[in-house]
């Protein structure tokens, strides 16, 4: 079972996978995902509305 878990760990694809997890959860860190990117996107979209909404109120 020892050989084949060595074999395992050490094969290309897993240390792919293991760096690729590794980065993920730096950028987790960061707050560097798409998921964060898009959270601040959402966010400016919902300030400007806001603003363009207070704006016609103050017309009105």
């Amino acid at each position: 079972m020892s050989r084949i878990l060595k074999e395992h760990e050490t094969s290309p694809k897993h240390m792919s996978f293991v760096k690729a997890w590794h980065e993920l959860a730096v950028r987790l860190k960061r707050g560097e995902t798409i998921d964060s990117e898009y959270q601040k996107l959402m966010q400016r979209e919902c300030d400007h509305w806001n603003r363009v909404l207070q704006r016609i109120m103050y017309i009105v």
